[in-house]
Order: structure tokens, then sequence, then C-alpha cells
């Protein structure tokens, strides 16, 4: 049987939804934020794979695209989720 060595690193979380298009709040823990664009499809804790886009910073977090979310109702089921 072969095991699964691999270390998870938490680089983010899924804070709240923000506007009507799907868009979500994100606290990122890397350096330089922008990095977390290179570590696509990143996994979040409910097991699930995200892709994520960063759009902008706001008040010390980044407004965030994830792939096939499209409005607030979607990015309110993320709430929370590490990644």
């Amino acid at each position: 049987m072969k095991m699964n060595t691999q270390k998870k690193l938490h680089i983010a979380d899924i804070r709240t939804a923000h506007g009507i298009r799907g868009l979500v709040k994100m606290a990122i823990y890397l350096e330089d934020a922008k990095d977390i664009e290179n570590y696509n499809p990143v996994q979040g804790n409910d097991g699930k794979s995200y892709h994520v886009v960063l759009k902008n910073p706001i008040k010390g977090e980044w407004l965030a695209e994830v792939n096939g979310i499209s409005d607030r109702n979607q990015a309110e089921l993320l709430r929370g989720i590490e990644l």
C-alpha cells in the first residue's frame, strides 16, 4: 500500500463573498500573495480543488475569482474554506 506523504500548506482562507458576481475576499498567507496563482488548482479543506485568479487588494485582503463561481449565492458557500 502506497502512503501519500505529500505535505499540505495552509496558504489562504476564503473570508466572504464580495458583490453579486461571485467574487470572494481572501486572506493570503504567502510572502507574495500573487504567487497563489502558481499553485492552481489549490485544494480546499473540503477536499475540492479550486482555480483562483486574484483581482485586486482590498483592505489587507484580496478580491479573487474562483473558477465556476458566478454569483453571490455560490460564493457564500465558500466562506471559511481553507486553501
